[in-house]
């Protein structure tokens, strides 16, 4: 037999290039093949339940009390995978937030700090 036909039994495998394979979640800068993404295991927070779908009420603007809790320090309206609320409720809260900024019941956002 001629070696240049490849054999069908793949006894000539060494020729081909060697494949890498890629390990879940990422490869680390220092060369360390680990679960890159996950190194810190205890800080996943706990999940939030939807406040307003639970007790059956609507985010209200004049409710000033609650809608701080979902507004940060700096006056923005904390994203749904913080808050833990349902697409509608989010969208009711940040209308509701907005409102009650129009009456200065709830800071705006990047206003100066007294």
């Amino acid at each position: 037999m001629d070696n240049d036909i490849p054999s069908a039994t793949g006894a000539d495998d060494s020729m081909k290039p060697k494949k890498k394979i890629a390990k879940k979640g990422g490869f680390r800068p220092d060369g360390n093949a680990s679960n890159y993404n996950n190194i810190n295991k205890e800080a996943v927070r706990p999940k939030r339940i939807d406040e307003f779908a639970a007790s059956g009420k609507v985010p209200d603007y004049k409710d000033f009390e609650v809608l701080r809790r979902y507004v940060n320090q700096q006056g923005k309206i904390m994203p749904r995978r913080r808050t833990g609320l349902n697409a509608r409720n989010q969208r009711l809260l940040a209308t509701a937030i907005k409102r009650a900024r129009v009456l200065a019941l709830v800071p705006v956002a990047g206003a100066p700090r007294p």
